[in-house]
């Protein structure tokens, strides 16, 4: 080996101190740092500063069109107390005893869209239950199930049914070509 005793201790210390991977990683970093530093002012001044302000182009058109295509599925606002009502006229066809009823609505930011949940509390055995769940999930696409809870003190007491559903409808009108 050539060169003086100080840089062959050196060379020495790094290939026992790092090791090859580290010497390798070493110099794949150093030679990154110097490709970045010498194209940095040639970016720098092939982009003027006007355009570094320009405003961005928003959602590329595949992302708005699904966007637009869910936004079109969806109901619109309106029909929520229609949902209700049909809700409630299928619990009464299964033989469902509601007990408690309660909604809380939101508005998710950013989209045009009307968030409900329901929490409902209801009095039947088992298989009108789940006749009731799947009629409601069938029948209105823009529900779910949110949580389920079965209860029973006894084996003589009727169960008692907790569940939270989420109804999604559009807030505004229904979005061009969408459908």
């Amino acid at each position: 080996m050539s060169g003086s005793p100080v840089l062959r201790r050196q060379r020495t210390w790094l290939r026992h101190g790092l090791g090859w991977p580290g010497l390798l990683g070493l110099a794949l970093l150093l030679l990154a740092a110097a490709l970045v530093w010498r194209g940095w002012p040639a970016t720098a001044r092939a982009r003027p500063p006007a355009a570094a302000a320009a405003p961005r182009p928003a959602l590329t058109d595949p992302a708005a069109a699904r966007v637009a295509a869910l936004l079109g599925q969806l109901p619109p606002a309106t029909q929520h107390t229609a949902d209700l009502a049909r809700l409630v006229g299928w619990a009464d066809a299964q033989g469902l005893r509601l007990e408690q009823a309660d909604s809380s609505a939101a508005d998710p930011g950013g989209l045009p869209l009307q968030r409900i949940d329901l929490q409902l509390r209801m009095a039947a055995d088992y298989e009108s239950t789940r006749r009731w769940l799947v009629a409601v999930l069938n029948e209105l696409p823009h529900a779910g199930l949110r949580s389920l809870r079965f209860e029973r003190e006894d084996a003589t007491q009727p169960l008692a049914t907790q569940l939270t559903l989420r109804l999604h409808y559009r807030a505004g009108p229904a979005p061009e070509g969408a459908r």
